[in-house]
């Protein structure tokens, strides 16, 4: 390739992540709006202290594969018992980050999930955390924690917490991600 077309493939390069990043970011600010009267809290914060959140909206994202079944997990569920979920909240500020390097990851089925989750009450004002989303298949990363990148791909306490708030029997990975089909 001569130098025209590196020159061309660097813009093409470049324009490709100038738009994914102005695609993310409306998406970000779309997922992260906040109803009147709901300031924003910080996964910072929440992760250094005792868990506070005292609901959990969790959305179903992304429409799946051919010839897979919809995973067990609703595609929307408010979680409202405070204990649930806190013990999401903790289960996910505990969870690794991913370390630096090249990974070849499993398939990747297409659902992700929106974990929302707000701290405090109407009496007394409510904080919204800024919208986690976690990736049952694939990486199984988590986007949405400060710092490094997390995953869940080496934690499946986590998936167990979660479909236990969902009140999934049995919770496991596998109901976030859906089963393979026979055949």
């Amino acid at each position: 390739m001569g130098m025209a077309g590196t020159a061309v493939s660097l813009l093409a390069v470049a324009a490709c992540r100038s738009a994914a990043g102005d695609a993310s970011s409306a998406d970000s600010q779309a997922h992260n709006h906040m109803p009147t009267g709901v300031q924003a809290a910080d996964w910072t914060a929440a992760c250094r202290s005792a868990p506070e959140a005292t609901r959990l909206l969790v959305t179903r994202i992304g429409v799946g594969q051919p010839r897979r079944p919809a995973p067990e997990a609703p595609a929307k569920a408010t979680v409202t018992s405070v204990a649930a979920v806190r013990q999401v909240e903790h289960a996910l500020c505990g969870l690794p980050r991913r370390p630096p390097g090249v990974y070849h990851c499993p398939p990747d089925f297409g659902f992700s999930y929106s974990l929302r989750f707000w701290v405090g009450n109407a009496r007394v004002g409510t904080l919204a955390l800024p919208t986690v989303t976690v990736e049952p298949t694939g990486c199984q990363l988590v986007g949405g924690m400060p710092g490094a990148a997390r995953w869940t791909a080496l934690s499946p306490q986590f998936w167990r917490t979660l479909g236990q708030a969902l009140g999934l029997n049995p919770p496991s990975v596998a109901s976030f991600g859906g089963q393979p089909a026979e055949g």
